[in-house]
């Protein structure tokens, strides 16, 4: 990644860019980019959703006064395709039956 600190050095840039690939291959791969980029950000906005909900679980634990000597289980649910972004750790509470509280994404 290259800092542009001038109009004049941009300028220069996009010549050597436009000179290279077209506008439209450069038009693609912008697209290309931004879809890389929202699927990234959906990624992102699950992994918080998911630790507000760990979180919440968690309070609603300790108001149930639940202590710390409460055995707790950690789990990995994996996706069936085996990727590493699909793989995520779970923390099974057993005073909450069928209730898993989602940790991580990256469990490596």
């Amino acid at each position: 990644v290259q800092t542009v600190k001038d109009m004049n050095t941009l300028q220069s840039l996009i010549s050597e860019t436009q000179n290279a690939h077209s506008v439209l291959e450069i038009t693609k791969l912008v697209s290309i980019n931004v879809k890389h980029a929202q699927k990234e950000m959906k990624y992102v906005n699950i992994l918080c959703l998911s630790a507000s909900i760990a979180k919440k679980n968690m309070h609603l634990a300790q108001k149930n006064n639940l202590n710390s000597q409460t055995p707790v289980k950690i789990r990995e649910l994996r996706n069936n395709s085996g990727d590493k972004l699909d793989r995520m750790q779970a923390v099974e509470i057993p005073a909450f039956q069928n209730s898993y509280n989602l940790l991580s994404g990256d469990s490596d």
